[in-house]
Parts: C-alpha cells; structure tokens; sequence
C-alpha cells in the first residue's frame, strides 16, 4: 500500500446486522444479543487525519457497520470482502473478493491507529478496587504509559455502556471503553500492547483468569489479542428495543501528536510475577477442568447414546490433547450443528469451513474457528482462535497417535 500524509482506518459494511441488540425478555429483564458475525460486504478505506474527525466517522457508523485497523494489501481503497469459504466459491466465477484475514488485510504504512480495548466482566475483585481507587481504569493506563496522555486519541465508550430498562434507575452494567490511539507507524500497535503488557505485570495489574475448561488465561488490563489488521471494532451505537434506553458516558476527544513508537520496558521482574500468578492459579484451573470435562461428556453420552466411559474418553482428548472424534459435535458459523464423522466424510482438499470453538461453543463467537486442509495442513485440523490464541486440534481419524492407541487397544 501506498503511504499517504494522514492515518488511515478502514470501514467494514456487511449485508446484516453485526452490532448488538438489548431487549426485555417476557420476564421482563434485559437481554443482550451479541455481535453478529461479518460474512459478506464491502471495506472501504478512509483518510483520518485526526481523533476529531475519527469521533465524527464512529457517531455515523451503523449496526451493520464495524472498524478495522488495517486494510487491503492490494492498496485498494474500496473492495468486496468476505468470508473464507464464500472467497472459495468465487474462485469458479471470476475474481474472488477478499477475505478478512492477514492473507489479504495488513497494517497500513506509515501512521494508523491502535486499539486499547478495556472490559471489566472478568476482573478480579481486588484489581477493580484497585482501579476505581488510582481513578479509574483510563487514568490507570497513562500512569503505566505517559506519553499515551500527550498522543492524539478517541476514547468511546463500550457498546454495552449505559443500557437499562427504561422507567428503572439506570445501572451502570459496563465501564469497557475503546481507546483508539494515533500511531506514527500503525505497525507498532502489536508493539504498543506488549509495553502495556509486561508494565502492568510489573505493577501488578496482570492476573489469570480460567477458562470453562479449566486453561490457565493471561489477562491484564487491557484486551492483548486486538493488535491485529483483520480484527473488528464495533463501535457502532447498539440497536435498542422496547422499553430499552440508553445513556452512555460522553466519549472524549483528545487532539494531540500521533505517538512514537513504543518503547519495551527492560527487565525480567515481570516475568517471575506472571510465572507466580499461573502457579497460585493451577489448583483451581485443575478443579474446573476436571467438572467440565464430567459434564460436557454426561451430555455427549445422552445426546449420542454412547456410554459415559466412551464420552469422557472423548473429552478428555479434546480438552486436554486438543483431538477430535468422530462423535463430537461442532457449532458451524450458519447456526447448524454437524457430527465430526459426518464433517469429515464429506471433506475434500481446500476445505475452508468457520465454526465455534469446540470448548466454548457458539455463544463465545460463531466464526472463533475453522476447519482447515491446505497447503498449511496435510489432512483437516480445526484452528481456534479462542481467548486471543491459536490452537490446532487434529482429528482422531487423522492424527497417527490415536490411531496407533486404538490399532493397539484390539
């Protein structure tokens, strides 16, 4: 791409609704619908010179609407996008669309924005204590990075702020906020959240959250898995319902000068505090595993009709050897429910197929995973990326060391 005077963010419109939607459920209480997901639309390229102009471009986004950090490898200002597989498809019909992914999406040269997305539904007791007491989390991050106080910002407030029942006092259910940051070289985003990174460890504003099957999870302030030119920002203003209202904080603008780049803290002392955190944390990651793993397979023994032993066999190997079997039952990205077995005697080389996380399942995100077979990958695998990390599960059927167990237990 080309590098042009002014930052540059990029503009994802899909066919459908991507933002969230609040309504009063007939026993009267709120209930969120998440974001949908993106599946087939435009990118469009826009010019933002400052963090004025980018409030004036959020308080115009719709709820089919989302922001992206990077854009089109190919420099082209405006472009079809989609998903994986749909691409796929287009193959045979001429020339294929993007997709949102780093295959076609990167930084853009010279300066961009960074995200520093902050949510406070799982922190820790004492760590919110600690926050609201030093001023609350947006002062927290200057204190750990100054020159953030002198850059060129937006901080808008989450989605989810300020909803409630109207007629009810207003409860404030979430303090998340986006900081959207001018960088001199959008590039140095990754870079800027891995100096937030190791100085919150440093203050003591890391910890370890667990996950529903049991892994150990690094989390500190800020979300470390949006420094990536293909994820998705949705700010847009959700779609609110009956009886539903809305008074979020005001969103702050902040002129100033796009920020260096950043600088990483000297030092390993961090490191010893995070090593210390996941050891203090094991014996109750262990517990919750050991219940997921019961119940998740007393609900494949029922839901298959096969026996308990045979079940938990199965869960075990997906939770703790990231393998699949046959019987397992993935969410896929449509909304349908498919059978491992049946997936994968349909399945041909190029397989490109979104679904949920096989652990956390549809409500976490319904495109969190592919089923992948590729140049990549000799025989399918499943990728998630769930909680900002990747991992590849194998499939029994295909992964040598189930097979040779089961070649030796005849």
């Amino acid at each position: 791409m080309n590098q042009p005077a002014t930052a540059r963010i990029s503009v994802l419109t899909n066919g459908t609704r991507i933002g969230k939607v609040f309504d009063i459920s007939p026993a009267g209480e709120l209930v969120k619908t998440p974001n949908g997901a993106f599946t087939k639309g435009t990118i469009e390229v826009m010019e933002i010179p400052n963090s004025s102009v980018l409030a004036d471009l959020c308080d115009g986004l719709t709820s089919k609407q989302a922001l992206c950090l990077g854009g089109p490898k190919n420099g082209q200002p405006t472009a079809s996008i989609t998903t994986r597989e749909d691409a796929l498809a287009w193959k045979y019909e001429g020339s294929p669309p993007l997709t949102r992914t780093k295959d076609d999406l990167e930084f853009f040269p010279g300066e961009g924005f960074a995200l520093l997305d902050y949510d406070d539904k799982d922190l820790p007791g004492e760590l919110r204590k600690r926050i609201i007491a030093e001023g609350g989390a947006e002062a927290v991050i200057y204190q750990l990075y100054p020159a953030l106080f002198d850059a060129d910002r937006l901080v808008r407030p989450s989605s989810s702020s300020g909803v409630y029942r109207c007629g009810q006092e207003q409860v404030q259910h979430s303090c998340g906020f986006h900081m959207l940051v001018r960088l001199e070289e959008a590039e140095d985003t990754p870079r800027l959240i891995e100096a937030l990174r190791i100085r919150c460890w440093d203050e003591g504003l890391g910890y370890v959250a667990i996950s529903k099957a049991g892994t150990m999870l690094e989390r500190f302030i800020v979300d470390g898995a949006v420094g990536s030119p293909e994820r998705l920002i949705y700010t847009a203003t959700p779609i609110l319902g009956p009886g539903v209202c809305r008074e979020p904080s005001l969103q702050r603008v902040a002129l100033g000068d796009a920020l260096e780049t950043p600088v990483l803290a000297s030092g390993t002392g961090w490191t010893r505090k995070r090593a210390l955190a996941f050891e203090n944390q094991r014996e109750a990651a262990d517990a919750v595993r050991a219940h997921y793993i019961t119940a998740r397979a007393s609900d494949l023994s029922s839901c298959l009709g096969i026996s308990l032993s045979a079940a938990t066999k199965q869960v075990h190997a997906t939770v703790n050897g990231f393998v699949i079997h046959d019987d397992y039952i993935l969410e896929l990205s449509n909304g349908q429910n498919v059978r491992v077995g049946d997936m994968l005697d349909a399945a041909c080389p190029g397989l490109k197929l979104s679904c949920a996380d096989p652990i956390e399942g549809r409500s976490y995100g319904r495109t969190t995973a592919s089923v992948l077979w590729g140049s990549d990958y000799d025989s399918p695998v499943l990728v998630s990326h769930a909680h900002g990390q990747k991992t590849v599960y194998r499939f029994a059927r295909h992964d040598f060391n189930t097979i040779m167990k089961e070649a030796w237990s005849l």
